[in-house]
């Protein structure tokens, strides 16, 4: 019987999605993911290794699909396969394709509103000092 292996990618979109409209009235995307991997070297240093990553998805709305941009970051599960493919010098090599079931993007809306709240003042009490309030969030988290 057939193996299937599942993944889940976070990554970055290396080209813009290509959308495709099927007869059933939903939408074949297909983007490129990059995730990045440090490898040690002979010298000691650690080096940043991409993996791309094929992606194609299935979509009820063409728009929700228009935040797949080049430089977006990603999420994306699915089923991975691996294809062999003979390049135009003759060479053969292998690319690795998912099928997305899940697939979300972690960077910001390009629509939305980029500015950050402000805080709030309260109203000073009788007898305490009014104390900025600082955002309990700070820009440097690591994920």
């Amino acid at each position: 019987f057939p193996v299937t292996i599942r993944v889940a990618i976070s990554g970055i979109v290396g080209k813009d999605v290509r959308t495709k409209a099927t007869s059933n009235g939903s939408f074949l995307a297909s983007f490129s993911v990059a995730s990045n991997t440090k490898i040690k070297g002979q010298a000691g240093n650690y080096d940043d290794v991409a993996t791309w990553f094929r992606v194609t998805y299935f979509s009820r709305s063409e728009k929700w699909l228009e935040q797949f941009v080049t430089g977006a970051k990603v999420f994306v599960t699915g089923e991975i396969y691996q294809r062999q493919y003979t390049d135009r010098d003759g060479n053969k090599g292998f690319s690795l394709e998912v099928n997305a079931t899940h697939a979300e993007s972690l960077s910001p809306r390009h629509d939305a509103p980029q500015a950050r709240p402000q805080p709030q003042q309260r109203p000073s009490r009788p007898g305490y000092e009014a104390v900025d309030q600082a955002e309990p969030y700070d820009d440097d988290i690591p994920f």
